[in-house]
């Protein structure tokens, strides 16, 4: 007997919304880039998310620069949590909230690194790269910071691994304590990667969001979220 989940996410995602700028309060968590830069002509293009270029250089992860939009990715890795549909719920009910809180620096000001930064290791055949601040999650009021200029340089696989990398770190912290965020960017990288390895994201998400889903399904559940966007997930045995 094989189980195929067939999940449909009516309307989760539209179209990323363009926050207001404003002034950056730098408590709380956040994501990080991996960055080049030229002295004479600034940021090189190629920057990336540091969970993706993780997942190719420490885990083996396949993950291919996306030509669908960062809602569709978003979509699909909240997808790949079928095998347990609250914890798909609370995923995607975080990234509602997380779109609604975002705020942009100025056009050319970046954010000043979190301590985070200083713990990952640098490229040392290339000292013009390393990790930057991308963006800031403040717990306090639920904002996510983000640096315009790195955003404006990213793929669309960068900016939906932002928003997943957000959205796990934040459930990692609230259902464990976690005060770093490696094991959110492993979390983020399989969630994103070409082919989806779920026997392992599952034992992953039993350690590191033990409070969040419970691992079970019924035969057919329907989940209302609080934006009123249904997901109805079907359960069928063959």
């Amino acid at each position: 007997m094989r189980t195929k989940i067939i999940a449909s996410l009516i309307g989760i995602v539209t179209t990323l919304p363009f926050a207001a700028h404003g002034n950056v309060d730098r408590q709380g968590h956040g994501g990080l880039a991996w960055v080049c830069r030229d002295q004479n002509t600034g940021i090189k293009p190629g920057i990336e998310l540091l969970d993706l270029k993780e997942g190719r250089e420490h885990y083996g992860l396949m993950i291919s620069p996306a030509s669908d939009a960062a809602d569709v990715l978003v979509n699909r890795a909240a997808a790949r949590l079928g095998f347990d549909p609250l914890l798909m719920k609370v995923f995607i009910s975080t990234y509602d909230q997380i779109r609604r809180g975002m705020i942009f620096t100025p056009k050319y000001q970046g954010l000043i690194a979190l301590p985070d930064v200083a713990l990952i290791p640098r490229d040392p055949n290339d000292p013009n790269c390393g990790p930057e601040q991308l963006a800031i999650f403040n717990d306090t009021n639920n904002t996510l910071n983000i640096s315009s200029p790195l955003w404006s340089q990213l793929g669309s696989e960068s900016i939906a691994g932002l928003f997943v990398h957000e959205i796990l770190y934040k459930m990692n912290r609230t259902s464990t304590g976690a005060t770093r965020s490696i094991e959110a960017r492993e979390m983020t990288a399989r969630l994103l990667a070409d082919t989806f390895d779920e026997i392992t994201f599952k034992k992953m998400a039993d350690e590191k969001l033990p409070t969040v889903g419970n691992r079970l399904a019924g035969d057919a559940i329907q989940i209302q979220l609080r934006n009123n966007h249904p997901i109805y997930i079907e359960i069928i045995n063959s």
